[in-house]
């Protein structure tokens, strides 16, 4: 028997995934843009703005995308999808793949794009877990990945538990796309507690 495509469950559960994502993308980002202009700190860089409002327009890309679906607009949806796979060539997280591979397979394809999406968690997991968890843990590999990965682990551990409480089984893409992701979350973690990456790195960028 293969992978269900669809069960009526799946409305609310994305639904849910999409509000979660903006709950923490907000509890992560709201807070320190009002200190940072409250402060009178200088202005971010353009680089800076480029990347807040590529990573906003895709969150809100992907709720219009769920609210499309609950309403049975399938044709709008399918126009509106080909300006994902523009924004996810620019911002490059899991998104080309995402977007545009398995369109066909409707299962595959949302499991794709809400991973793509849910490993954007990680900054706003960083900026109100980070500090108290590092506290609590202090330093390490596997304390980092704890402390900087683990909301958006979370989430990701969510999504499986929901497809094999439904389906009893876990669908291949999601089986790809969430070790393909955790798996740069683990070497970004090792790299950065590696002296020589630090020394390479350093030397990179001309210090």
């Amino acid at each position: 028997m293969g992978f269900a495509q669809y069960r009526p469950s799946d409305r609310n559960f994305f639904l849910i995934s999409v509000v979660v994502i903006w709950i923490v993308i907000l509890l992560g980002f709201v807070p320190n843009i009002i200190h940072h202009f409250a402060s009178g700190q200088p202005d971010y860089p353009l680089v800076i703005d480029v990347h807040a409002v590529a990573f906003v327009a895709w969150l809100v890309l992907f709720s219009v995308q769920i609210g499309l679906i609950r309403a049975r607009r399938y044709d709008v949806h399918r126009k509106v999808g080909p300006f994902g796979g523009v924004l996810a060539l620019v911002m490059l997280v899991l998104g080309p793949w995402a977007a545009i591979s398995l369109r066909r397979d409707a299962a595959a394809h949302k499991r794709l794009m809400l991973l793509a999406t849910l490993f954007l968690t990680t900054a706003g997991f960083g900026r109100w877990l980070y500090d108290p968890l590092h506290v609590m843990l202090g330093d390490g590999v596997l304390r980092y990945m704890v402390e900087f990965f683990g909301g958006t682990i979370l989430l990701i551990v969510a999504l499986g538990v929901y497809d094999y409480s439904t389906r009893r089984r876990l669908h291949p893409a999601y089986i790809a796309g969430a070790t393909f992701g955790v798996a740069g979350q683990w070497l970004s973690a090792w790299l950065y507690y590696s002296p020589e990456w630090k020394v390479m790195s350093l030397r990179i960028i001309g210090h």
